[in-house]
């Protein structure tokens, strides 16, 4: 089962694929892919699309949880849950619209099925 964490600071003003170097980006085998994303400030916004399908609408807020380095869990972040067929390409875009950096935070679980 393919496990990713993500801590990263998302500079003012840009945008991020924080699956962009995951390995399991595009899995060769049907699987459950299970998010649970969230920043340290207000401002982040999301987009998560599964092959031509969008999960997470653009600009979609990230929820803020935590302090610094404080990974999302299960009983405080709602996890985001979809179906990925093999060959789908799994995007996150994470975008900062504000004028300072946001730490980002995510666990991505790939369960094949």
């Amino acid at each position: 089962m393919p496990l990713l964490t993500v801590v990263q600071t998302i500079p003012a003003n840009s945008t991020v694929n924080v699956l962009a170097n995951w390995q399991f980006r595009q899995p060769n085998f049907p699987a459950t892919l299970e998010c649970l994303a969230c920043a340290t400030a207000v401002g982040l916004t999301q987009a998560l699309t599964t092959g031509s399908e969008q999960i997470v609408q653009p600009q979609s807020p990230v929820g803020v949880f935590g302090g610094a380095g404080v990974l999302p869990n299960r009983l405080n972040v709602e996890p985001i849950v979809d179906g990925v067929i093999p060959g789908e390409e799994l995007t996150h875009q994470v975008s900062n619209g504000t004028g300072a950096g946001v730490e980002y935070r995510g666990v991505y679980v790939l369960t094949p099925k």
